[in-house]
């Protein structure tokens, strides 16, 4: 095989080729040494804000997945405890907004004695009980309910053993409802219209002093109230 003709050679380039070999050798300029090494640094630090990046993902990542880890325990770990008084209170109140006796002691007409109580302990156990949320509905449908029960004479217990309490506990359930900011005016008026039937100043001395001390809170009037009266009581001796 023929190779092919050296261009340098070939007689059509000899005085491209002559010109060529005239002209000086090129030389680099001044500051052509530290443009290369400028260029060399940015490439480099190009590739090192990359590795950067890439750690500050990977490193978001794994607080990201420890975050999840976290909530995920707590989550577990608020499933396995046992419900508060509170939501056992709230779990407990009936649709109208009233609470029940124990259904197995078949005494409804403690009912209203109860309510009261549980109302008076949600108000209790919060600094702003009417503040908005589960606690705040709870309160304001079990007064409403205590409204409805209320005569329009005022009284708001049934001619039984202990009407005195039941509407004692009903008054004061009111007034601290009417006492809270963003209270509904109409617990004012119902409180007020129950007042003429509070009991003698003796006997609410000893009501105030089983409500302050719910420790030695009659026990068969406790026992009476069921599961819901206990779980108040436990609520106001905290």
């Amino acid at each position: 095989m023929i190779p092919p003709p050296d261009p340098l050679q070939d007689s059509r380039f000899a005085a491209l080729r002559a010109r060529l070999e005239a002209l000086a050798a090129p030389e680099p300029s001044a500051d052509f040494t530290d443009r290369v090494m400028a260029r060399v640094r940015a490439a480099s630090t190009s590739r090192w804000s990359c590795s950067s990046v890439a750690l500050r993902t990977a490193a978001a990542l794994v607080v990201l997945l420890s975050l999840y880890v976290l909530h995920t325990a707590r989550q577990r770990q608020v499933a396995s405890l046992p419900p508060s008084p509170v939501e056992i209170l709230m779990a407990s109140q009936r649709g109208d907004g009233g609470w029940s006796a124990d259904a197995a002691q078949m005494r409804p007409r403690y009912d209203t004695g109860v309510t009261a109580l549980a109302v008076l302990a949600l108000i209790q156990s919060d600094p702003h009980p009417l503040d908005e949320g589960p606690r705040e509905a709870a309160i304001r449908a079990g007064l409403h309910h205590l409204l409805r029960q209320q005569t329009p004479d005022g009284r708001l217990a049934a001619d039984f053993s202990g009407g005195a309490f039941t509407h004692y506990l009903a008054t004061k359930a009111m007034e601290s409802g009417a006492a809270l900011p963003g209270a509904d005016p109409a617990w004012h008026a119902a409180a007020h219209r129950a007042k003429p039937h509070l009991p003698s100043a003796t006997q609410m001395a000893t009501l105030n002093h089983h409500l302050a001390n719910p420790a030695v809170f009659p026990a068969r009037w406790a026992e009476a109230g069921g599961a819901a009266t206990h779980t108040a009581l436990h609520l106001l001796q905290r």
